[in-house]
């Protein structure tokens, strides 16, 4: 028999017994049911703080790698603007407009080949300038020097290019592709160029102009996406009153 088993038998056994074996089988019920009740109470407790502290890990990684990449946004966008802006100089360099250029009819031979190894000659055209006759040697400059600018600007449009198609998933979409898009109109701009330079303007009647296109529209595009970039930095600007 068990300890139930002998109280109840002496609670049947009925006398003055029974009112003390009654509390007895009281007092330990509810003791037994405050042990359950307890119990419970701490089961859930552990069962809550278990949840709680998942929540918390997963709070806690979520905000770590929100932060992550949004330190990773910033890092790739300023340099992907650094590159873009670099690109759009050296494009809008090596399209037709107003330059200063020393006159090498003026210069000595020394003078002349200093001023070929500032700009970047060769050394096989820096003899093939002198090699010219005095008044030749300004076409000739201007000629390799455009040469030289159109290179540069397709190296900087390229290595744009390049960065924005490997950072694609650290640039917010809408950023990236209208970045891309301009990269790809100095392109386009670049290769008209190149054309015009191999058969001569005379004879570019009915070709694309999308140098000229490029060079009238990049001052302002250039200044849109500027501040599409810092939008992403610092949020849109507040309006100004008057243009509320």
């Amino acid at each position: 028999m068990t300890y139930m088993d002998y109280i109840w038998a002496f609670v049947a056994a009925g006398g003055g017994g029974a009112v003390i074996a009654f509390g007895i089988v009281r007092a330990f019920g509810e003791k037994w049911l405050d042990s359950k009740f307890t119990g419970r109470l701490q089961d859930l407790r552990h069962e809550h703080e278990r949840q709680m502290e998942s929540v918390r890990l997963e709070t806690s990684r979520s905000l770590d790698r929100s932060t992550r990449l949004s330190e990773r946004e910033f890092e790739v966008s300023a340099e992907a603007w650094s590159l873009i802006f670099e690109a759009y100089v050296r494009t809008m360099g090596a399209l037709p407009g107003l330059r200063h250029q020393d006159d090498f009819s003026k210069l000595s031979d020394e003078l002349a080949r200093l001023v070929a190894k500032k700009n970047g000659f060769e050394d096989w055209e820096t003899e093939e300038l002198m090699a010219r006759p005095v008044q030749d040697r300004n076409s000739y400059f201007s000629e390799r020097k455009r040469a030289h600018e159109l290179r540069d600007a397709k190296v900087a449009v390229r290595e744009a290019s390049n960065y924005l198609s490997r950072k694609a998933l650290f640039i917010e979409k809408g950023v990236h592709d209208q970045l891309d898009q301009f990269i790809h109109s100095a392109w386009k701009a670049l290769v008209a160029r190149e054309i015009i330079m191999e058969i001569g303007a005379h004879d570019a009647e009915g070709i694309q102009r999308d140098d000229e296109d490029f060079r009238k529209g990049a001052d302002a595009k250039v200044k849109d996406l500027e501040q599409l970039v810092r939008s992403c930095f610092w949020g849109s600007p507040e309006p100004s009153p008057t243009q509320t």
